[in-house]
């Protein structure tokens, strides 16, 4: 048997080939699985979301809402087109997307959580005129902070459900056994997969929920391992090991290499998490 590795992203778990028998250790191009997805996204939210609204959302104060905050609640409480979502002050404050909190340009975070203090309130609570919610906190004590957020950025975070969606829109990852994966497996066909970019997104999108993918069609005329890496570095950089770029796995009696022994035919991972395996089987 042959194997090549190739890590992909920690979040892939191994995907076998059908093919002749190689396998790859890669490295993923930093952008790549979200190059796509960008590009490609997956048909519509999970049915506990549903499609993203059309018009803007409503924001508005609860009745009877203490504005003045005399009590100085550690949670934010406002209306989204007519429902009541709670948000704790501090992740608020942290949120906070102002010019003096976020660059505008590379919106990149100007200040660290800690330096929020941990008692931090709000003070008070406006609704402005086009829309945004106006929190001003309670620190620094002598010139208050004051922060505007835009109605669809409350709604992201308005639930577990929605953070999950926001920021992993490709799903969560799936706990599978042999029933399930009957139905979920995906078999991609080899040079569509290395000439579309929509097979490639579907194989991402597979691998990242289940960890487990086909490929077929894959040629068999060579066994130096140039088909798997091809496949592999539509993935990403293929990651050298101390057996080569690829490498074949046998069953030696006796063997002094943990690669070469029974019962797996597969080294033992070298990375924590393990990396993605590319594996091609002979005869498959």
């Amino acid at each position: 048997m042959r194997c090549s590795w190739r890590p992909v992203s920690a979040l892939l778990r191994p995907a076998l080939l059908p093919r002749s028998a190689l396998g790859v250790l890669v490295h993923r191009r930093a952008l790549s699985f979200s190059q796509v997805l960008a590009q490609e996204p997956p048909t519509g939210p999970p049915e506990h979301i549903g499609p993203h609204p059309t018009i803007r959302p409503r924001l508005s104060l609860p009745l009877g809402a203490d504005r003045s905050f005399e009590n100085h609640k550690h949670e934010v409480t406002v209306e989204i087109d007519g429902e009541q979502h709670s948000f704790d002050a501090l992740f608020l404050r942290d949120l906070c997307p102002c010019p003096k909190c976020l660059d505008p340009s590379t919106k990149q975070k100007l200040f660290n959580t800690t330096d929020i203090p941990d008692d931090i309130v709000a003070d008070s609570l406006r609704i402005k005129p086009k829309g945004q919610l106006e929190v001003i906190w309670s620190d620094p004590e002598d010139r208050p902070h004051v922060s505007f957020y835009e109605p669809e950025v409350l709604l992201q975070y308005s639930s577990p459900e929605r953070k999950r969606h926001f920021r992993n829109p490709a799903g969560r990852q799936v706990y599978w056994d042999g029933d399930m994966m009957r139905e979920n497996i995906l078999r991609v066909d080899y040079k569509s997969f290395l000439e579309s970019e929509e097979v490639l997104h579907r194989m991402l999108v597979q691998l990242h929920r289940f960890g487990l993918g086909y490929f077929v069609n894959v040629p068999s005329e060579n066994t130096d391992g140039t088909e798997i890496a091809r496949i592999a570095e539509r993935f990403g950089d293929i990651k050298r090991t101390f057996y080569g770029k690829t490498w074949d796995v046998k069953s030696v009696p006796q063997s002094k290499n943990i690669a070469y022994v029974q019962p797996s035919p597969t080294c033992g991972p070298a990375d924590n998490p393990q990396s993605p395996q590319l594996l091609t089987l002979a005869g498959a």
